[in-house]
């Protein structure tokens, strides 16, 4: 499978997490913690774009549900969003969650 058309590449995968989402642009109100997954090529660093993949990239989040509320257990898979910062906003395009 190739990132960026680049097949050979050597890819370093980078994680973080936020309290808040940085960045949020106009209209945009994202209330809960953010997940960070960025790609880049591990000879310089430079960033790696993602595109025409034959099969989606997955990503499991655990979700440590244990101290929320009932209403908020309750609420949580209704109201969990994949999106990604593109162009300077955020992003749901080729995004989706598929389980919770």
């Amino acid at each position: 499978e190739s990132l960026g058309g680049d097949a050979g590449a050597l890819i370093d995968v980078q994680t973080a997490s936020h309290a808040f989402a940085p960045g949020q642009g106009e209209g945009q109100h994202i209330v809960s913690p953010l997940f960070q997954l960025s790609l880049s090529h591990a000879g310089n660093g430079s960033e790696v774009r993602v595109w025409g993949l034959s099969s989606p990239i997955t990503v499991v989040v655990p979700i440590y549900s244990v101290l929320m509320d009932q209403l908020s257990q309750m609420l949580f898979p209704q109201q969990a969003r994949c999106v990604h910062w593109s162009n300077g906003t955020y992003s749901t395009q080729g995004c989706s969650v598929a389980a919770v």
